[in-house]
């Protein structure tokens, strides 16, 4: 038997569909690790990348040496993000791991996830200062670390540096580590704490803005 349909039902609205919200992509540990020498605006210049270096305590000439080796190095290099900044140009986060060079420690994927594998590795060559009870890393100690071939071969077709200027340009990176974030020094070698490099690895941005602030070098 057919139901009359109501007045009051002819004049309920249709039901639309509601449109699917995707999840935004989370950021990865190499683009949070990164965002500090950004620009605010998601954007990397040669700029904001020396503004982050002297927010850190590095010597204007060091930071200067630190970006001009990365720029003169790559700029001719076919697909490197880093190619326009001679004219005034920017990378984005997205463009993180063609940055990845063979003198890195593996502890970033290709992808620019944290590797836990490749961070426990290093650890190894960490020991325990008797004072705080905690494991300590020594740049010495971080370098045979990386002279090891277990994560060297994995980067080896990294599209902006060569070998040979990758561990200038590693040299550059690990020295203003240990010159602005080392939290140990025993017998005038600088040390970093195993927890603090972790965050190094994992929470970059607040620990490089935490260090900034305590040396209050430069605008906030």
């Amino acid at each position: 038997m057919l139901r009359k349909i109501t007045e009051s039902e002819l004049k309920k609205p249709a039901v639309e569909d509601k449109p699917v919200v995707k999840d935004k992509p989370q950021p990865t540990a190499l683009a949070n690790h990164a965002k500090f020498f950004s620009d605010g605006t998601g954007k990397f210049t040669a700029e904001s990348m020396e503004q982050g270096m002297r927010r850190l305590g590095g010597q204007s000439a060091e930071s200067a040496r630190s970006v001009s080796l990365i720029t003169m190095n790559s700029a001719s290099r076919k697909g490197c993000p880093y190619a326009g900044f001679f004219g005034g140009g920017h990378f984005t986060s997205s463009d993180l791991p063609k940055l990845i060079h063979p003198e890195d420690t593996g502890i970033f994927t290709k992808s620019g996830e944290f590797n836990p594998e490749a961070f426990n590795q290093l650890k190894k060559y960490a020991t325990e200062d008797k004072q705080s009870g905690q494991q300590i890393l020594s740049r010495e100690q971080l370098r045979q670390f990386k002279q090891t071939d277990s994560h060297q071969e994995r980067w080896s077709e990294a599209g902006c540096f060569t070998k040979m200027m990758s561990g200038f340009a590693s040299d550059g990176e690990f020295d203003l580590l240990y010159d602005s974030l080392a939290d140990v020094e025993r017998n005038g070698t600088k040390y970093i704490s195993i927890p603090r490099l972790e965050r190094f690895y994992t929470d970059g941005e607040s620990l490089f803005d935490e260090v900034a602030k305590s040396k209050s070098v430069g605008p906030k």
